[in-house]
């Protein structure tokens, strides 16, 4: 099984910039990779949907199908609603060791949410999900590379 990120524009140099900008740090190099290659795509396994699994803390697992990178306009958009994250964290009771929700950047699009991963802070390469406030934020994977391992 192999994942293809199908259909992407992927963004320029000045699109990364200005989102550099608008969130006011520099992304790490493997973040700009990943949106350079794949932004606007339809993540897919042997053509069918692409899933990931999501463990939550008390032990129940579901899959959850990964729709989509964002595009460079459905990325401003989802930056300007982010702070939705802060709230889910507070509400859940979660610590600075877990998520640093004020560091999280997009990865993806979740039917009901979102993959994002730490760009910053103690947590700095952590990739979680993030759904509409049902689980709040959950850890999922240690980096970016071992995320894409587990898509199927």
């Amino acid at each position: 099984m192999k994942l293809r990120f199908e259909n992407a524009n992927g963004l320029t140099e000045s699109q990364i910039e200005h989102i550099e900008k608008r969130i006011g740090r520099r992304l790490p190099h493997s973040i700009k990779n990943y949106y350079k290659n794949y932004a606007g795509s339809r993540p897919a396994v042997n053509g069918n949907s692409a899933n990931i699994t999501i463990s939550q803390n008390d032990g129940l697992a579901n899959t959850n199908i990964f729709e989509a990178v964002d595009s460079f306009e459905t990325l401003q958009n989802h930056l300007s609603n982010i702070d939705y994250l802060t709230e889910l964290a507070q509400h859940f009771n979660l610590s600075s060791q877990y998520v640093e929700p004020e560091n999280l950047f997009p990865l993806g699009l979740l039917p009901n949410g979102a993959i994002y991963i730490a760009i910053d802070g103690q947590n700095k390469g952590k990739v979680y999900t993030a759904d509409n406030g049902d689980f709040g934020i959950i850890f999922h994977s240690s980096n970016l590379e071992m995320f894409l391992e587990s898509v199927f």
